[in-house]
């Protein structure tokens, strides 16, 4: 599958691994250090429990050899326990217990002299005014509780007293009425638990075409009729669109869309440097998803080495098994003398797709060595620093396609923090919210040959 083999392998590029160490490591030693304090207190803790369990040994042993008195003893360890509860005995929550009591008993018969009963829908009265004709009615004297009180447990007694009714509380209200304070209805708004549809409802559904050029839209209008179709019906068209569906590359439109953006934004704004049948570019595709998705694209479209990179990559054996996939049967597909086989064990690369590489690994984890690299980023969670440590060519220089994404916009600029990407837009034939597309056309990357160090100088903070 793709374009035809290359007849040489030297532009193959040469990929290397490196050992990351883990973020665990690092902090180790502080958090050794920070804990170091609490070890020694827990020890000395530890120490000093110890010494005492051995002096009541010593003097429980010298106890023994003392007549007892029973009684006095009981006495001695009733007295220790009250002491230390910090109370005498159970004295303190007995009597909580029974205040509670006496005043939920109150709350019953005063609901039932009142005659409260629950409202009517969206009738309420406040819990200020019901405790004010509380402390009227029953303690006149002024030795109430207090409100916060009074509203906790009238809301308990009242569900209770007035079950099976439901009774319905807001701040600061209830939803219960009586003949000396009639409840009075609240045209409250109903409340959404869905903040998206709250505030659809409330200011209604956004323009999609808000933040998108006006020559773009109407554009891709008039050609397609519809703006998201665009590449669904470029994929349709092409011949690698049978085989892309078959291997079960794209899960979903919105995934195509971003593939296909990409492409679209080489071809458009790469073209001149990047030709589709310059053997010696090698596109690396940071973070493809668990398939390699716009580098299979590319390796189809063009020439191309094509390198995915992704720690979530699924190797191109369970995916097959997965989806029941069927082998193709080409000629070409056979092992022969002289082919390569991938670390997975597959030969012509993921799905039988010829110069296609797949590596289930952070970027920050290998060195890719070439001559001329582009690296396309379709809402990749890692810096372009990052990246940019990673690859080496000939020149030093590489070129970039970038759709950003979540809290990523700041970190997949330019390294420098000051220059512009040469071209930015909104790709509106793109799926998905996130549709900005940034291309940089030289960007600051290793140089092969130059020994194992930093790549990238400007990647050093």
């Amino acid at each position: 599958m793709g374009a035809p083999d290359l007849l040489t392998r030297s532009f193959a590029p040469r990929i290397t691994f490196v050992d990351m160490a883990e973020k665990w490591r690092d902090n180790q030693p502080a958090v050794s250090v920070a804990f170091a304090g609490v070890n020694r207190a827990r020890r000395a803790r530890a120490a000093a429990a110890d010494a005492s369990a051995d002096a009541a040994e010593a003097s429980l042993g010298r106890a023994d050899l003392m007549p007892r008195d029973d009684t006095v003893d009981a006495t001695r360890i009733a007295s220790g326990a009250s002491s230390s509860r910090g109370d005498d005995g159970d004295k303190g929550s007995e009597s909580r217990a029974a205040w509670s009591v006496a005043l939920g008993t109150g709350l019953e018969r005063w609901i039932a002299d009142r005659g409260i009963v629950v409202s009517e829908p969206k009738h309420f009265v406040d819990v200020e005014a019901l405790y004010d004709l509380y402390v009227r009615d029953v303690h006149p004297e002024g030795k109430a509780p207090n409100l916060v009180t009074f509203s906790s447990m009238a809301g308990k007694t009242l569900r209770r007293v007035l079950a099976p009714a439901t009774l319905a509380r807001r701040v600061g209200k209830l939803s219960v009425t009586c003949e000396a304070l009639p409840a009075t209805r609240e045209n409250w708004p109903p409340r959404m638990a869905n903040k998206k549809a709250e505030k659809i409802k409330k200011h209604g559904p956004k323009d999609p075409g808000r933040s998108r050029p006006h020559d773009l839209v109407k554009q891709d209008k008039d050609s397609t009729g519809a703006t998201c179709a665009r590449y669904v019906s470029e994929m349709l068209k092409l011949a690698c669109g049978p085989e892309l569906v078959r291997l079960r590359v794209f899960p979903d439109a919105k995934e195509l869309t971003e593939a296909f953006a990409a492409s679209n934004a080489i071809r458009t704004h790469l073209w001149s440097r990047y030709k589709p049948n310059d053997e010696r570019v090698c596109l690396i595709a940071v973070g493809d998803g668990n398939t390699p998705r716009s580098a299979a694209l590319c390796a189809f479209l063009t020439r191309w080495q094509c390198v995915a990179v992704d720690p979530e990559m699924v190797p191109w054996r369970d995916w097959r098994r997965r989806h029941k996939i069927q082998d193709a049967t080409w000629s070409s597909c056979e092992v022969k003398e002289g082919d390569e086989i991938d670390e997975e064990g597959d030969t012509h690369g993921w799905g039988g797709v010829r110069r296609l590489q797949v590596h289930r690994r952070k970027m920050q984890e290998m060195v890719v060595e070439c001559e001329l690299a582009l690296i396309v980023m379709i809402h990749a969670h890692i810096s372009l620093k990052d990246v940019l440590a990673a690859v080496k060519t000939k020149s030093g220089e590489c070129a970039a396609v970038i759709l950003p994404c979540c809290n990523w916009y700041s970190r997949l600029a330019h390294p420098d923090g000051a220059t512009a990407p040469c071209h930015e837009y909104e790709d509106d034939a793109v799926v998905s919210p996130q549709r900005t597309v940034r291309v940089f056309s030289s960007l600051p990357c290793g140089v092969s040959g130059a020994g194992d160090g930093v790549p990238c100088p400007e990647v050093v903070a």
